[in-house]
Protein backbone atom coordinates (compact mmCIF):
# COMPACT_ATOMS: atom_id res chain seq x y z
CA UNK A 1 0.00 0.00 0.00
CA UNK A 2 2.94 2.30 0.57
CA UNK A 3 3.81 2.17 -3.14
CA UNK A 4 0.34 3.45 -4.04
CA UNK A 5 0.66 6.31 -1.56
CA UNK A 6 4.12 7.15 -2.89
CA UNK A 7 2.74 7.15 -6.45
CA UNK A 8 -0.11 9.48 -5.49
CA UNK A 9 2.21 11.87 -3.66
CA UNK A 10 4.63 11.79 -6.59
CA UNK A 11 1.86 12.50 -9.07
CA UNK A 12 0.66 15.47 -7.02
CA UNK A 13 4.20 16.84 -6.81
CA UNK A 14 4.63 16.51 -10.57
CA UNK A 15 1.28 18.19 -11.28
CA UNK A 16 2.11 21.02 -8.87
CA UNK A 17 5.45 21.59 -10.61
CA UNK A 18 3.76 21.66 -14.02
CA UNK A 19 1.06 24.07 -12.81
CA UNK A 20 3.65 26.34 -11.20
CA UNK A 21 5.75 26.40 -14.38
CA UNK A 22 2.73 27.18 -16.53
CA UNK A 23 1.57 30.07 -14.34
CA UNK A 24 5.10 31.48 -14.13
CA UNK A 25 5.40 31.35 -17.93
CA UNK A 26 2.06 33.09 -18.43
CA UNK A 27 2.98 35.85 -15.95
CA UNK A 28 6.45 36.35 -17.46
CA UNK A 29 4.98 36.62 -20.97
CA UNK A 30 2.42 39.16 -19.78
CA UNK A 31 -0.48 36.93 -20.72
CA UNK A 32 -1.91 37.15 -17.22
CA UNK A 33 -1.45 39.86 -14.63
CA UNK A 34 0.08 38.59 -11.39
CA UNK A 35 -2.04 40.79 -9.12
CA UNK A 36 -5.24 39.77 -10.90
CA UNK A 37 -4.21 36.13 -10.65
CA UNK A 38 -3.54 36.47 -6.91
CA UNK A 39 -7.00 38.00 -6.39
CA UNK A 40 -8.56 35.28 -8.54
CA UNK A 41 -6.92 32.58 -6.41
CA UNK A 42 -8.24 34.19 -3.22
CA UNK A 43 -11.74 34.16 -4.70
CA UNK A 44 -11.36 30.55 -5.81
CA UNK A 45 -10.21 29.48 -2.35
CA UNK A 46 -13.27 31.15 -0.81
CA UNK A 47 -15.60 29.47 -3.33
CA UNK A 48 -13.95 26.10 -2.76
CA UNK A 49 -14.24 26.39 1.03
CA UNK A 50 -17.94 27.31 0.79
CA UNK A 51 -18.61 24.10 -1.13
CA UNK A 52 -17.03 21.89 1.55
CA UNK A 53 -18.55 20.63 4.75
CA UNK A 54 -17.36 22.41 7.90
CA UNK A 55 -15.66 19.20 9.07
CA UNK A 56 -13.60 18.88 5.90
CA UNK A 57 -12.74 22.57 5.91
CA UNK A 58 -11.58 22.39 9.53
CA UNK A 59 -9.55 19.23 9.00
CA UNK A 60 -7.81 20.42 5.84
CA UNK A 61 -7.78 24.19 6.34
CA UNK A 62 -4.02 24.60 6.18
CA UNK A 63 -3.65 22.35 3.13
CA UNK A 64 -6.45 24.21 1.33
CA UNK A 65 -4.79 27.56 1.96
CA UNK A 66 -1.41 26.26 0.87
CA UNK A 67 -2.83 24.76 -2.31
CA UNK A 68 -4.46 28.01 -3.42
CA UNK A 69 -1.78 30.40 -2.21
CA UNK A 70 1.45 28.63 -3.17
CA UNK A 71 1.54 29.58 -6.84
CA UNK A 72 -0.09 32.96 -6.38
CA UNK A 73 2.36 34.03 -3.71
CA UNK A 74 5.56 32.45 -5.04
CA UNK A 75 5.46 32.99 -8.80
CA UNK A 76 6.97 36.46 -8.53
CA UNK A 77 9.70 35.23 -6.15
CA UNK A 78 11.03 32.47 -8.41
CA UNK A 79 13.90 33.11 -10.79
Amino acid sequence: MSDVKDDVVGNFAIQNAVNFSLIKFLVEKGIIDLEEFQEYMKDQEFTFRKALSPEVTERFSQQISEAFQYIAMNVSDED
